[in-house]
């Protein structure tokens, strides 16, 4: 997991602004904006020592975890991190109790509950120490190179940031080496996984000016470091997760906007490649810990918790580009630290709570019936946790109803969207109301001036079947709700409910919904992105079967492609007849543009 430092005094990472009630809503390469290769002001590059890496976009820092403002540079000292004199170098008044007491629970008190994942749940925890401190910030992972995971502490001493090195032995077990390293102030960001790769993990550290650095581990100490990046100040939160099963480690990001980025390395030397987006809606993250791969697929895998103390595990799809979550527990909202131990190092969560007391939880897997390849069924379709922010360039619903209120009209085609003509009337309403001028609906621009709910967007059809209904039943499902939007409007970017229209992939969107089953990471309000297309999405959904066109059934979906790929998508009917929603209105008509039509349907129901 990642570490922050705030004005000197460490604090566990656990502070991403919390909106959603529910676990985050990842979509595979949110096209809707991509981070600019460099920040806006980038400092000049050093070829001499700096690999040149791939930089985010630069945001401002919010302000409830902004560090002091500094005057000036401080040079990062040449060797921030030393060999201790002997193993107990630091003062044993400042050093946790880890010996002697190994206390085997029932996991009812802790955070803890029923699994949701197929094959993996929390064993019973194990109480490994106590005295642990809920001010420094821990950092679990190899250093020393034995396949077992140690703990870092950094802490404050004597005005320096110092690191203490815990050594595991092993099921949880810590054993204190002592102090190994300060002069660490600068630096308000720090996590560790292997880049270098001889066995051990490195330091990764972000300092306070935005530049990036990498400390490889030498054992018991850090050697000098190297400066890998620029233009990293934007970043709320930074996590460096494991090499996979193959390949290379990666730095996990998230920005201002609540957007999550993957930024892979590409040597041993920490350059960066072309970073990963997985869209937006991660702000109710509290924190996002590496769980290695747990799937064995080649891709990085992560596990975070939320406001609500929710424990989920995010699992890589083969090609890394999206997420399949599961909630695997929940009351970890009243341990004060938090860190997870990726699968090669023995999978499993180390927990502090109030008292000081450090708890073990193993993460235990079980044989079962090999899981189904599809979408799983589902009592209740996840809430998307944000709503679109009327602004240049989007669709959807609340864009249809700004334009309506400001007497822009609705087009029934792609023209329905936030123009510049749009903008200069928001600005207009916003200055004639006292609110300003920036040409962007705000919650209380959209209040004023629509007088609809701020989450409008957020709706969605619910399951019309149980989970145990067959796929008969789960087609006709489909198909019903799609009726009973015949005649609704057309909508760019909208999803629902009738009277706010769809568009084609809003409409097969809802009606996969009321079959019981929740295509994550594609939701109503991603739908509505600038250049975000559901219709390729679903297209190339993991967990949606494909078949070929010539098999085609009732409840399938029929995609048409061009030169760009697919641009739409209907649901099948039977007897070469589909429900649509296109240019006008959803309705029902004969399958046409046969030399477009994509060469594979996509199955929902199984």
């Amino acid at each position: 997991m990642s570490l922050r430092m705030s004005r000197g005094v460490l604090s566990a990472v656990a502070a991403l602004s919390l909106v959603a009630t529910v676990g985050p809503l990842a979509h595979a390469e949110d096209a809707t904006t991509q981070p600019p290769s460099a920040p806006t002001t980038q400092p000049a590059p050093e070829p001499t020592t700096s690999p040149g890496s791939a930089v985010p976009a630069e945001s401002a820092t919010p302000s409830e975890t902004a560090p002091a403002e500094e005057t000036g540079e401080t040079a990062a000292p040449s060797e921030p991190s030393e060999a201790p004199a002997s193993a107990d170098a630091s003062a044993p008044v400042s050093v946790p109790f880890t010996e002697g007491l190994a206390l085997s629970v029932v996991p009812r008190s802790g955070p803890f509950s029923t699994a949701k994942h197929p094959t993996l749940s929390f064993g019973a925890r194990t109480k490994v120490g106590w005295a642990w401190p809920q001010t420094g910030v821990m950092m679990p992972g190899d250093f020393t190179g034995d396949r077992r995971s140690d703990i870092l502490l950094f802490f404050v001493e004597d005005g320096s940031v110092k690191i203490r090195l815990y050594q595991g032995t092993g099921s949880g077990g810590v054993t204190t080496v002592g102090v190994i390293g300060q002069g660490w102030n600068e630096f308000d960001y720090v996590s560790a996984a292997d880049v270098t790769g001889d066995g051990r993990a490195d330091l990764i550290g972000r300092k306070k000016n935005g530049e990036l650095w990498l400390y490889p581990s030498g054992g018991m100490r850090f050697v000098d470091g190297q400066r890998i990046g620029w233009g990293w100040q934007g970043m709320r939160s930074l996590t460096a997760v494991p090499a996979p099963s193959w390949g290379m480690p990666s730095v996990m990001a998230t920005d201002q906007a609540g957007r999550l980025y993957r930024y892979p390395f590409t040597n041993r030397s920490g350059r960066f490649g072309d970073p990963i987006t997985y869209g937006l809606g991660w702000t109710n993250v509290s924190r996002i810990m590496p769980a290695g791969d747990v799937d064995a697929n080649g891709q990085p895998d992560f596990y975070t918790t939320d406001s609500a103390g929710d424990f989920y595990l995010y699992q890589a799809s083969n090609n890394g580009r999206a997420y399949t979550s599961y909630r695997m527990g929940n009351g970890w909202s009243i341990m004060p630290q938090i860190m997870a131990v990726p699968n090669t190092l023995g999978a499993g969560v180390y927990g502090i709570d109030t008292a000081g007391d450090l708890y073990w939880y193993p993460i235990n897997t079980r044989a079962v019936a090999k899981p189904s390849p599809w979408l799983t069924p589902v009592t209740s379709i996840r809430k998307p946790g944000w709503t679109v922010t009327p602004q240049l360039g989007w669709n959807g619903t609340k864009v249809r109803v700004v334009r309506l209120a400001l007497g822009q009209g609705a087009p029934l085609d792609a023209s329905m969207t936030f123009t510049s003509s749009t903008r200069s009337a928001v600005v207009r309403f916003q200055q004639r109301a006292g609110l300003g001028g920036s040409g962007v609906v705000d919650r209380t621009t959209w209040g004023r001036m629509t007088g609809r709910d701020w989450w409008m967007d957020n709706w969605q059809a619910q399951p019309r079947v149980g989970v145990n209904a067959s796929r008969a039943e789960r087609v006709e499902a489909m198909i019903a709700f799609a009726n009973l939007a015949k005649g609704a409007p057309y909508t760019w970017g909208g999803a629902g409910p009738w009277n706010d229209g769809f568009d084609c992939s809003g409409l097969a969107l809802q009606a996969i919904y009321s079959a019981g089953y929740d295509p994550q990471p594609i939701n109503v309000v991603s739908h509505a992105g600038p250049t975000y297309r559901t219709s390729k999405e679903l297209y190339a959904h993991p967990k949606l079967e494909r078949v070929p066109f010539s098999q085609r059934q009732r409840g399938d979906l029929v995609f048409w492609q061009g030169s760009g790929g697919i641009y739409h998508v209907a649901i099948y009917l039977g007897n070469n007849q589909i429900i649509e929603a296109n240019y006008g209105y959803v309705r029902q008509r004969a399958l046409y543009n046969w030399g477009q039509i994509a060469p594979y349907v996509k199955r929902v129901a199984h």
